[in-house]
Formats: C-alpha cells, sequence, structure tokens
C-alpha cells in the first residue's frame, strides 16, 4: 500500500508542479497585461481618428519602424514618433498620410491604433475567466489526489480481469501524443463491472485475457474506484 501512495504521488507531485507554474506565469501575465491596459484607459476613453503626414522614418531592430508624424488639433501643430509596425499596416514612405489617434484631452498623446473601453474590459473579462478555469482545474486536480490517496488507504479493493488496451490521443495538456488507457472488468454482485485506468505514456507490461488487476473501489459510493497504475506498467 505504502509503495502505491508513493508511486501516484510522484506523478501527482510532477502534475500539480506543471500545474502550480502555469497558474504563477499566467497570474504574472494576467496582472501585467491588466496593468497596462487600465493604465491606458483614460486615452481609450477620450481618443479621436485624425489623418497625419509621415515626416521622417526609421528603421528599428524588430523589424518595424519609427515614424514622425505631424498632425493638427485644434489649429496646432503637433509632431509624435510611433512605432509602425509594417506586417499589420502595410509600408510607407516619407509624405504618406497615415490614420492615427489622439487623446483629445492630450492632443500630444497619439498612437497608431486605440482599443476601446468595452474591448478593454471584454479582454480582462476573458483573461480572468481562465484564470479562474486554471486555478479550478487545479483545485479538481488536487482533490483528485486526494481522493486516489483515501482508496489506496481504505484497501478496499477487487480484482478484475483485463479486458483491452487502447492507445488514443491525449486530452491532457501536460501529455503531448498519445497515451495508453487500460481496461478491465468484474462482476460486483452479479452485475458485471467495467473500470478504465487513467491514461499513462508508459509502456504496460504484457496483458492476455488471464492478467487479474487490482481496482481500489471506494466503500460508499462503488463508482468512484482507482486502477492499480503501478501494477501494470511496465518497470525500466
Amino acid at each position: 500500500m505504502s509503495s502505491n501512495k508513493n508511486f501516484y504521488n510522484k506523478l501527482d507531485k510532477k502534475v500539480m508542479a506543471s500545474l502550480i507554474s502555469i497558474i504563477v506565469m499566467y497570474l504574472v501575465f494576467f496582472i501585467v497585461t491588466t496593468y497596462n491596459m487600465c493604465e491606458n484607459m483614460e486615452f481609450y476613453k477620450n481618443a479621436k481618428h485624425i489623418g497625419s503626414i509621415v515626416k521622417n522614418i526609421k528603421e528599428i531592430d524588430n523589424g518595424n519602424r519609427i515614424i514622425r508624424v505631424t498632425y493638427i488639433v485644434d489649429k496646432k501643430t503637433y509632431n509624435k514618433d510611433i512605432e509602425y509596425n509594417i506586417s499589420e499596416l502595410g509600408d510607407v514612405g516619407i509624405g504618406d498620410t497615415v490614420s492615427i489617434f489622439y487623446n483629445s484631452k492630450n492632443p500630444a498623446e497619439a498612437q497608431i491604433t486605440t482599443r476601446t473601453v468595452g474591448g478593454v474590459l471584454f479582454t480582462i473579462a476573458i483573461l480572468a475567466v481562465i484564470l479562474v478555469i486554471l486555478v479550478l482545474y487545479t483545485l479538481y486536480y488536487y482533490l483528485r489526489i486526494k481522493s486516489n490517496v483515501k482508496l489506496i488507504e481504505d484497501d478496499n479493493y477487487v480484482m478484475a480481469r483485463f479486458q483491452r488496451l487502447e492507445f488514443r490521443n491525449s486530452f491532457n495538456p501536460f501529455v503531448s501524443g498519445k497515451v495508453n488507457r487500460v481496461y478491465c472488468k468484474t462482476k460486483i454482485n452479479d452485475e458485471k463491472v467495467i473500470f478504465k485506468s487513467m491514461g499513462f505514456v508508459e509502456k504496460p507490461i504484457p496483458l492476455n485475457d488471464t492478467s487479474m488487476i487490482k481496482v481500489y473501489i471506494d466503500k460508499e459510493d462503488k463508482r468512484r474506484y482507482l486502477v492499480d497504475l503501478e501494477s501494470i506498467i511496465e518497470s525500466k
């Protein structure tokens, strides 16, 4: 029983470490992105569209250009250096007209593109939903770990006969390619029951229709079970 717990703990710790790392990285991304969006909210609220004339062009290392544009607001001329993405906005030359957005409360602030306030809030909401999903999935996985450990500790199990081995694409974001899944069957109270293991990438031991596999079953809820992976994975 202790061996099984250690086996599953090793598997689960790897996944939990990956999940927590992803949440931390995404949380940093979410905070930085939200801060940058909210910092420019005043611009988005007061942005107005205007045409400007390209006066100078300077190439920069990332393949974009810094263009100096001139535009007139309330009879006052403004000059602004703006980074220009050629791949998204097309090529420009000196003397060309380029559409920009300026801050109506501070016309010296200008940029090529802008967002709407509604668009910013929608983006933040989507990013927040993704964060919540990540946290909930991590919580679900943690609770599943606790459940599996309890099943092993209770040591209530049946021996089920091997039925088939499946080899299919994994839906687990932490596993690339295909995974194995073992199905086995037995009778409980004269009723045939099919159990399936969690997906695993390791090579299974040779199995046939006489192979018996241990399956831990919850004493109160027979729908909760754990196929003993340690006994069907080929040791290296």
